[in-house]
């Protein structure tokens, strides 16, 4: 077992969590086999965790993605609070501070996508 304890923990792309043994008397019964169903409750602990973390990743980056979000709208109010009063004409400024893109399909679908996703079809 020193062997293989040696070499896990010499590999810096593995992670040596311990050593589970037993006597490993059948392969086809596990009620007397600590080790055995030690290992086994610790992988499906390690499973759960692992698709915690993912979750927390994921909302993480949800996060991050509405304060980038947030910030896009305090500069376009930014922008529009410097304009004196009601602009009647196009501020390509303004305009490209709120459109990410457009996309046209044909005259009669055009399609503009705002930098918060919000999408308008002409």
């Amino acid at each position: 077992m020193d062997y293989y304890t040696n070499y896990i923990t010499s590999r810096d792309d593995w992670i040596f969590v311990g050593m589970y043994s037993d006597e490993g008397i059948t392969a086809t019964n596990t009620k007397r086999r600590e080790g055995f169903n030690q290992m086994i409750e610790d992988a499906e602990l390690m499973a759960r965790y692992e698709k915690a973390k993912a979750k927390n990743d994921d909302i993480a980056e949800q996060i991050e993605s509405k304060k980038a979000k947030r910030e896009l709208f305090k500069g376009f109010i930014r922008t529009l609070e410097k304009q004196d009063g009601i602009t009647y004409e196009f501020d390509a400024g303004i305009w490209s501070s709120l459109v990410q893109e457009v996309i046209v399909k044909s005259k009669d679908d055009i399609r503009f996508i705002f930098k918060n996703g919000f999408e308008v079809r002409v």
